[in-house]
């Protein structure tokens, strides 16, 4: 090295490891090549990767499960909501509710029975012996009868079997490519989940070689607390309020007399979205944080206008959860008041042991 290397080494430290600006674009090249091949090859094993098996015969992706643990909310809910039904129905019924007794009033229905089949299983019941004439009988014959039936009582009866034939209980599609293209979009969004990992490493290590140690070791720091945050956003839209926000919007449908019609692809889009936004949400401490370390505000700030981010944080809960429901609301509030109080008491962490 060159007197001149030296001395302009000693001066600027990190000249060795400074970079051309086309060396960045190259570098920033390689590691977006790799993401994306690392991203396709766990999507090709989200399609095809046969992890269970299917009762078909065909391969059941990872998209399949995923798809059914998304739709089955709306298939619990539904299901309760058709069970109220039918017991509003029956309550009805024994009521003596005019609309219910009209509609149920017996109407007579013909039956028609093979009569050699009818005399083989009644013979033994009446006490009579078969005639072994009828037996050798070659004809088929046929007899009438008629019966009586209550609808609403036969139809009550049969409500759940329906309820299976017809997949009432499920979502529905208005096309015949709509179920495979929520499967498509299913399926790449798993990808995208799955995969984030490897595409997370490469971006960090195009965007940690121009990180100070002291910034990568408060990124390693806080990384966990947020992805913990994120996935606990996730959790609480997946496990409490989405269902709540089902039954809420059931529960209108009962209430009008109308009957539900869920489309497949409008419950995937906010199926996917909600837990999205309930776990960017919850990523408020860290944004106090982050916010108080920048020195754009303070803990005390924070402190002293409480009631009225509170008020705010009740405003985010309700443009984000479904219109008309306050209990979904309330469970996304909640959360974020709590989150607020704890993202000032790590202000005031912070100011006691600086990072």
């Amino acid at each position: 090295m060159s007197y001149q290397d030296r001395s302009h080494h000693e001066r600027d430290p990190f000249a060795s490891t400074r970079m051309s600006f086309g060396a960045h674009l190259e570098d920033l090249r390689s590691c977006l090549w790799r993401a994306v091949a690392g991203f396709i090859l766990i999507l090709l094993l989200v399609f095809f990767l046969d992890f269970r098996g299917g009762a078909s015969g065909l391969p059941i992706g990872v998209g399949k499960p995923v798809m059914d643990f998304i739709i089955s909310p709306v298939k619990r809910e539904l299901a309760a909501y058709h069970q109220r039904r039918d017991l509003q129905i029956a309550k009805d019924l024994r009521s003596g509710n005019r609309l219910a007794r009209s509609a149920d009033e017996p109407r007579e229905i013909p039956l028609v029975l093979e009569v050699h089949e009818l005399a083989r299983e009644l013979a033994p019941h009446l006490g009579l012996r078969r005639s072994p004439a009828a037996e050798t009988e070659s004809e088929t014959q046929y007899v009438s009868f008629h019966a009586r039936v209550s609808p609403l009582e036969w139809e009550l009866a049969l409500s759940e079997a329906q309820r299976l034939i017809n997949q009432t209980d499920s979502p529905g599609t208005l096309s015949v490519l709509e179920a495979m293209m929520v499967y498509v979009k299913v399926a790449l969004a798993c990808g995208v989940v799955l995969g984030s990992p490897w595409i997370f490493w490469q971006i960090w290590s195009f965007v940690a070689a121009g990180l100070y140690v002291g910034e990568k070791r408060l990124f390693y720091l806080y990384l966990p607390f947020s992805l913990g945050l994120f996935l606990a956003g996730v959790l609480t839209c997946e496990f409490m309020v989405i269902p709540k926000a089902i039954e809420a919007m059931l529960w209108f449908n009962e209430w009008l007399n109308l009957k539900p019609e869920l489309r497949l692809s409008e419950w995937l889009g906010f199926a996917i979205l909600m837990p999205l936004l309930f776990g960017i949400c919850f990523q408020t401490p860290l944004v106090m944080l982050f916010l108080e370390r920048l020195g754009i505000v303070t803990g005390d700030f924070y402190r002293h206008y409480r009631r009225p981010a509170w008020f705010v944080l009740a405003l985010v809960a309700a443009v984000v959860t479904p219109p008309v429901d306050f209990l979904s609301m309330l469970l996304l509030w909640l959360p974020l008041g709590f989150l607020y109080e704890l993202g000032i008491w790590l202000c005031q962490l912070g100011q006691l042991k600086p990072a």
